[in-house]
C-alpha cells in the first residue's frame, strides 16, 4: 500500500469520514491540519499552488470561481500535498506527465473524496459520470479511484468512462479499510 493511501485512510479514520466530504467539510479539515486557505484569479489552466515554507507554514491558494468539483479537488489535492509533505506544488489543468509526487496527491485526493464505505450495492450499475455527478467529484477522479480500488486487488482492471463498475471494485469493496 502506498504512503498516498496509508496517508489518506488515516486522515479518514481522523475526522470520521463516512462519505464524500463537501466542500466545507474539506475547508475544515484543511484549517484542522495547518493548512492557510486563500483563492486567487489565476490565469489559463492553473488550478492551485500548494506551498509549504521552511518554518512550517503550509498555504493553499485555488483558483477563484472553480465549480464545486473543481474545488473539492483541489481541497484535497491541497492536503494530499500538505501530508505527504511536498514543500511546493501547482495544479495545471490537462498537464500530462506528472511526476510520483503529483500522481501520489491524486490517489490521495481520490481516496479521499470517496472514501471507503462509499456507496452501496447499486453502485455496480453506475457509470463513472454518474458518480460523479451525484457526489460532486471530477470524473477523471472517481476513475482514478476505483482504478486504485483495482491495483490494490491486484486485479489491474480499468475501469473506463461508461463502462459498469466491476462488482470488486465499488469504494466499499477491496482492501481499502479506514
Amino acid at each position: 500500500m502506498s504512503s498516498a493511501v496509508r496517508l489518506a485512510l488515516a486522515l479518514i479514520k481522523k475526522y470520521r469520514l463516512e462519505g464524500p466530504p463537501g466542500v466545507y467539510q474539506l475547508y475544515r479539515i484543511a484549517r484542522s491540519e495547518g493548512i492557510i486557505l486563500t483563492r486567487f484569479p489565476f490565469k489559463g489552466r492553473v488550478r492551485g499552488r500548494y506551498v509549504r515554507t521552511g518554518d512550517g507554514i503550509a498555504l493553499l491558494t485555488v483558483k477563484k470561481g472553480l465549480s464545486r468539483p473543481e474545488l473539492k479537488h483541489m481541497l484535497a489535492y491541497g492536503l494530499g500535498q500538505h501530508c505527504l509533505n511536498v514543500t511546493s506544488g501547482i495544479y495545471v489543468d490537462g498537464l500530462t506527465g506528472r511526476g510520483e509526487e503529483e500522481n501520489a496527491a491524486e490517489d490521495f485526493a481520490a481516496l479521499l473524496l470517496l472514501p471507503p464505505g462509499t456507496g452501496s450495492a447499486g453502485v455496480d450499475f453506475l457509470k463513472i459520470h454518474e458518480v460523479a455527478d451525484a457526489f460532486h467529484i471530477p470524473a477523471p477522479l472517481v476513475r482514478r479511484r476505483f482504478n486504485l480500488e483495482e491495483r490494490l486487488a491486484g486485479r489491474e482492471h480499468v475501469v473506463q468512462e461508461n463502462a459498469p463498475f466491476p462488482a470488486g471494485a465499488r469504494p466499499a469493496a477491496g482492501r481499502l479499510q479506514a
